[in-house]
């Protein structure tokens, strides 16, 4: 059983810039995403982005989703539970459609909605199906909805929101981020909810395809020093006398490196699909809030992924928001994001 609106992708590593196209689906929308380049500060964007364009992998669901609807994931993150990541990978390796389910029912809890997303409905409708489903379980747009409130308890909801996509990706990092599984189905997801004109779905799924961006960014960066450390040790061991060679040490060495560049493509794969996909819509979208998380995550991929982010094809972004003429917390994030190019 494969995550819902997957479409087959070629493994090859992708452009690292955001103006080249990812899939026909992501197509001319994200590669002109300029204010006023027709569509200029939208509520959702004409197409739902296919976030990963590959068919995954089938296991055979083996039972019921962990916790119904989601709520054991969003009442241990809202109470702070903290070996809740550990708990949820352990499920998922166990039942991959089953763990993932409970991922997507507690992404929905979070967006306020009560609708529940069911293994039946996983293997037979779409994402779209699915979204509009959940949306007419919706009672109404409301702006209540746990990201809006400002109470101790939704304030620490949401630290644990992030800090919860952020270690299940570092937890996940060496295995379940490659498995062509979960990081496909939950983007593909998270890229139809951003493109909802229900206001907390599209809230909630952009911060948390920023969130997971940002966690893939920190994942990249660690897989590009480990490639270019195991290339440092080859050319090393191969400026070495013939007779000095230690034996089956360049072949592991080179097997090393390829290992890592295969995972560095990977993740740039799903980063694209990521940015297209979310990004490239939500920088304009017309919640001054959903703009804000947009460009203040993206001053962190340049902080800390400089030699991909810090180029003209990311930057161009942080120029147009500067002329963001609806409040002034997307400005703000702006000059945080310049800071820190002359920081670094």
């Amino acid at each position: 059983m494969s995550p819902p609106s997957m479409v087959l992708r070629r493994r090859q590593a992708p452009p690292r810039s955001p103006a080249a196209s990812l899939s026909s689906s992501a197509g001319s929308a994200a590669e002109s995403g300029e204010p006023g380049g027709g569509a200029g500060w939208n509520s959702g964007s004409d197409v739902e982005a296919a976030a990963v364009g590959r068919r995954a992998k089938r296991p055979r669901a083996s039972g019921e989703a962990g916790s119904v609807g989601g709520q054991g994931l969003f009442e241990a993150v809202k109470v702070g539970r903290s070996p809740v990541v550990d708990e949820w990978l352990e499920g998922y390796l166990q039942d991959q459609p089953g763990g993932f389910v409970e991922l997507m029912n507690f992404v929905v809890r979070a967006c306020g909605c009560r609708g529940t997303v069911t293994l039946e409905m996983l293997g037979s409708l779409q994402n779209s199906e699915i979204i509009e489903g959940l949306t007419e379980a919706f009672e109404e747009d409301s702006a209540q909805y746990p990201l809006m409130m400002n109470t101790p308890t939704w304030l620490r909801f949401r630290t644990g929101f992030c800090e919860f996509i952020a270690v299940l990706v570092r937890r996940a990092q060496h295995n379940v981020v490659y498995d062509e599984y979960l990081m496909d189905g939950l983007i593909a997801f998270l890229t139809g909810l951003s493109d909802s004109q229900v206001r907390a779905f599209r809230h909630t799924s952009t911060l948390a395809a920023m969130k997971l961006m940002t966690a893939l960014v920190h994942v990249a960066l660690s897989v590009s020093l480990q490639k270019d450390n195991a290339q440092r040790q080859y050319e090393t061991e191969r400026a070495k006398d013939l007779g000095c060679w230690a034996p089956g040490k360049l072949e592991g060495l080179l097997e090393k490196h390829k290992e890592f560049q295969e995972k560095q493509e990977e993740l740039e794969t799903l980063m694209n699909a990521l940015f297209k996909g979310v990004f490239v819509h939500r920088y304009r979208d017309l919640l001054p809030e959903i703009r804000a998380i947009c460009i203040g995550e993206m001053g962190q991929w340049i902080q800390h992924y400089t030699t991909s982010f810090l180029t003209d094809g990311y930057l161009k972004y942080i120029g147009w928001t500067l002329h963001d003429k609806v409040g002034c917390q997307g400005r703000k994030l702006c000059i945080y994001c310049v800071l820190l190019c002359y920081s670094g």
